[in-house]
């Protein structure tokens, strides 16, 4: 009985640390381009690339995206 006790007050715990941890990122399409959110406050270009750069599984993403967004702007483009 004290071990199921043990692991709901630790299962609990471990709940509401990693929920205080967490951000999410919410990118709308303005009319001059891409507009982001971090927790309802706007971040510019930089403050987004700064916290892609800091998880190295989001750097990964971020680098891939910037590559094909350059690669199909150069090929999109009418000659």
């Amino acid at each position: 009985m004290k071990t199921i006790k043990e692991f709901l007050i630790l299962s609990v715990i471990t709940f509401f640390t990693s929920n205080m941890s967490a951000q999410e990122i919410t990118v709308f399409q303005g009319a001059w381009g891409n507009q982001f959110y971090q927790d309802k406050e706007k971040m510019t270009w930089k403050e987004f690339a700064m916290a892609m750069d800091n998880n190295p599984a989001s750097q990964v993403y971020w680098s891939k995206a910037k590559k094909q967004y350059g690669v199909t702007f150069i090929t999109a483009r009418p000659t």
